[in-house]
């Protein structure tokens, strides 16, 4: 394609979105609005709302620019504020020593540092002490109600 053939493809093609811009949304192919079911519940306020649409929004309707917001001067500080604080961040993480992943040596320091508790033999009256003291829960306990027959 020549340099003026191409010019006026683009021309041609600009033209023609152009124009396709100004349809309205029901005329253009392929674009139609939805039909709304008379039985809906929302019926009759879409029937209202279509035929009487509302005014439109004007210029002045625009709400004026807030003065409360940060300029652009103080987002950019705080923008180098937060990378400034990102590489201080990094350069700690850096200068930390390496993470530990010889677990066999820790597991054997562990296993050393841990002590099996002591056990105490136990003593010539230890069953009989036993026996005391389950007899003495037994005559503290209360026996359960009794059942009661089911009626059916």
């Amino acid at each position: 394609m020549t340099g003026k053939r191409a010019w006026g493809a683009l021309a041609l093609f600009g033209a023609a979105a152009s124009l396709a811009g100004c349809q309205l949304p029901s005329q253009v192919a392929g674009f139609r609005t939805a039909a709304v079911d008379p039985a809906s519940p929302v019926y009759q306020d879409v029937m209202q709302a279509t035929r009487h649409p509302g005014p439109y929004p004007k210029f002045s309707d625009i709400p004026k620019t807030p003065t409360d917001v940060r300029p652009t001067a103080a987002w950019a500080v705080a923008v180098a504020d937060v990378r400034q604080d990102k590489a201080r961040l990094d350069d700690g993480v850096a200068a930390l020593p390496p993470a530990a992943t010889d677990t066999d040596t820790f597991a054997a320091n562990a296993r050393g540092e841990a002590k099996a508790p002591t056990a105490e033999a136990p003593s010539a009256d230890s069953a009989d002490q036993i026996s005391a003291y389950a007899q003495s829960l037994r005559a503290r306990a209360t026996p359960p109600p009794k059942r009661r027959a089911h009626k059916r």
